[in-house]
């Protein structure tokens, strides 16, 4: 470079320096591995308890769509009235395997008895048709393992209850027993109930020795279980599977309302009447005295309609034993047969069920009886009377009539 005064001036020599890229130090790699490797240590453990909670809501929807297949859904209601009863409400008991709800092999077809008001047999599948889709994975749990079924009972340590039938899931160890298992359990209380409820008759009197069906289905055929109102008129069925069942009243001969009593100077004379309320004639032919009695009674005479059936004066009858004579027969009421079927609901432990009238039942016939004699020895000699006034007798006849009541004083 020059100047004005022709001094040349050498220029600086201007040198610009780059520094080279920075790399990083093995430290911070080891660091930044690091923070990846917990960001990635607290991931993973989420995303797997994420997945076992879905598997584990997938299982416990398959336990309870099993369940409710098995006894219907309770909340399924119209008119306060239980609409959904599942299998138990067609057949009348648990499946003996889960594959009984969706397939129905050899199990009766369901059938309604238009007479008795009420049905029994398969109609299913009873599950939701998606988990039908694939039959192949039904009964997997979540887990892709088979769920477990079983009908034997046991109590519940927990809560005191009965189980009478539990699905089971083995969770995510696949091993029965492990802490993680998943059921579902079906209680007695949500199975069977207590049937019970009164007969009447035309005053409003509560009637002994009704017969009264229950019917019912068990493994999908209707039966009938038979009970027999006691002397204050009331009936009462045990281990009545829930579902819409019916009731019918057979009442045949009854006893006559207040006609018991007592005769005789020392009261050992029993009279009462009975009552045909069968449509058809009735013949009987064998009598069966029940009564109880310190110390043991025994009678000698049996009297029908007048006339004198039984005669043992000299080895007298005790309670229980089968007295035959010859037939009596006691009139009908010519009227359509008798037997009403009551629709009723089984949807509780304990079902209450209100009276039940014979107003409209024809009343046939009514014949005097009078059993006579009564001794505190089987055999005549040293004998004394017995008075019967307020003992209870229950009277069996030969057409499977049986009559409850307690005579007063003549």
């Amino acid at each position: 470079m020059r100047t004005s005064r022709g001094v040349q001036i050498e220029r600086p020599h201007l040198a610009i320096h780059t520094s080279p890229p920075k790399s990083f130090t093995l430290l911070e790699i080891i660091t930044v591995i690091a923070i990846i490797a917990i960001l990635g240590g607290a991931i993973v453990p989420l995303a797997f308890q994420d997945l076992n909670n879905k598997k584990i809501k997938a299982t416990e929807n398959k336990l309870l769509e099993f369940k409710s297949a098995i006894i219907g859904n309770p909340f399924f209601v119209d008119g306060e009235v239980r609409t959904s009863f599942g299998y138990l409400g067609d057949m009348g008991n648990l499946p003996g395997r889960l594959e009984d709800l969706y397939i129905k092999g050899t199990q009766p077809s369901y059938t309604y008895n238009a007479a008795l008001k009420t049905g029994a047999g398969w109609r299913g599948p009873y599950l939701d048709p998606k988990i039908l889709e694939d039959l192949t994975a039904v009964k997997l749990d979540g887990y892709g393992k088979e769920l477990a079924y079983t009908t034997t009972e046991f109590i519940d340590a927990q809560i005191g209850a009965s189980v009478t039938g539990e699905v089971i899931s083995f969770g995510p160890d696949r091993e029965m027993g492990g802490i993680d298992d998943l059921s579902v359990e079906v209680f007695r209380s949500e199975v069977f109930s207590t049937v019970s409820g009164y007969v009447k008759d035309m005053e409003g009197k509560r009637v002994p020795g009704i017969t009264v069906r229950m019917n019912s289905p068990i493994n999908g055929l209707l039966v009938q279980s038979i009970a027999t109102t006691n002397d204050a008129g009331f009936f009462s069925f045990t281990n009545t599977p829930y579902g819409i069942r019916s009731i019918t009243l057979e009442p045949r001969l009854v006893y006559a309302p207040d006609s018991a009593k007592t005769a005789g100077d020392a009261q050992d004379n029993l009279e009462f009447k009975i009552t045909n309320l069968y449509s058809q004639n009735l013949s009987i032919n064998s009598i069966i005295v029940n009564f109880s009695l310190f110390p043991e009674a025994y009678f000698s005479e049996l009297w029908i309609a007048g006339q004198r059936v039984f005669n043992a004066s000299a080895q007298r009858a005790r309670s229980g034993q089968l007295i035959n004579y010859t037939p009596v027969t006691i009139s009908g009421s010519g009227a359509t047969p008798s037997g009403q079927s009551h629709v009723i609901q089984v949807q509780s432990p304990q079902t209450q069920l209100g009276d039940f009238s014979l107003e409209n039942v024809a009343a046939g016939g009514t014949v005097s009886l009078e059993i006579r004699g009564f001794k505190d020895r089987p055999t005549s000699g040293g004998d004394n009377p017995v008075n019967v006034s307020g003992t209870t007798f229950e009277i069996s006849f030969s057409d499977g009539s049986t009559i409850i009541f307690t005579p007063t004083r003549h």
